[in-house]
């Protein structure tokens, strides 16, 4: 503890750490706004920022994704990483900023729909790939062919999905050094 004028002990200021649900806005992880501003209104030292998992899709087959969600996988950098950034420097206590690696799938798990996808996904099957081309199309009309192609390829909610957004944070990463 502190000793404050006069000798007397003062109480070390008291802070807790809390989990903010960026998942909470449907569909989840789109709009990050509101959970920002409670970031805000608490004040951290410390933030650990974790965000991903639900911009990843296995799209015709198991699990659908909201087009805001492939939005934000396709602009991942500046629309998420680069707002983190944007507004950790607004928090005037902030001491650290941690970006968290997208949690690791263990695909190994899968049943059912999800491990047929999983293996159309991870065998690059044409038929999956091009459903799932036709899906992003029809929702992103104006999005460029090949970020819909990475999107289907590289956007899967499977190992491969997971260590392709853990490497495009890492270079974000590298490249703030």
């Amino acid at each position: 503890a502190a000793i404050a004028r006069g000798g007397h002990r003062k109480a070390p200021l008291q802070r807790h750490h809390e989990y903010i649900n960026f998942r909470q806005n449907r569909p989840p992880g789109c709009d990050p706004s509101g959970e920002w501003k409670m970031i805000a209104n608490k004040d951290p030292e410390v933030l650990v920022v974790n965000m991903g998992l639900h911009w990843l899709h296995l799209l015709a087959s198991g699990r659908p994704i909201a087009a805001c969600q492939v939005e934000m996988w396709l602009d991942y950098e500046e629309r998420w990483l680069q707002s983190v950034m944007e507004n950790a420097r607004r928090l005037p206590s902030l001491r650290l900023l941690l970006f968290k690696t997208t949690n690791f799938i263990c695909e190994d798990m899968y049943e059912g729909p999800y491990a047929k996808a999983n293996q159309l996904y991870n065998a690059n099957d044409s038929p999956t790939m091009e459903k799932c081309k036709v899906a992003i199309r029809g929702m992103l009309p104006k999005r460029d062919e090949r970020q819909i192609e990475s999107f289907c390829y590289n956007g899967t909610f499977n190992e491969h999905g997971v260590a392709h957004l853990n490497s495009r944070l890492n270079k974000f990463v590298q490249n703030l050094q």
